[in-house]
């Protein structure tokens, strides 16, 4: 019962920060299980290090550090011919492949 009153302000933030709902989000996300950077599938549980391997830096980057963990966002802009995708990680796995906008 302890560790459940430690956690969960943490739940509450990743789930506002990871989860936003649809409604009251600019742009309409669609959720993926995979993505092609390149030549190469990223997946969903995959390591940090590999997707870096695979689809280079990130356009932009935000972590966010809590007593049971490390959150990151990675956002890429794959260009006018393409999406912007967000892949979210916790504790160096990637757990969320989110598109969003066109782009630029």
């Amino acid at each position: 019962m302890h560790m459940v009153r430690k956690t969960l302000p943490f739940l509450v933030v990743a789930i506002t920060i990871f989860f936003p709902p649809i409604a009251t989000a600019s742009v309409m996300s669609e959720y993926l299980d995979s993505l092609r950077c390149g030549n190469h599938l990223v997946q969903i549980g995959e390591a940090k290090s590999e997707v870096l391997r695979q689809c280079g830096l990130p356009d932009a980057s935000d972590a966010y550090l809590d007593v049971s963990g490390t959150l990151e966002k990675w956002t890429y802009n794959f260009g006018v011919n393409d999406f912007i995708y967000v892949f979210s990680f916790y504790n160096g796995e990637l757990k969320l492949i989110r598109q969003t906008d066109r782009g630029f």
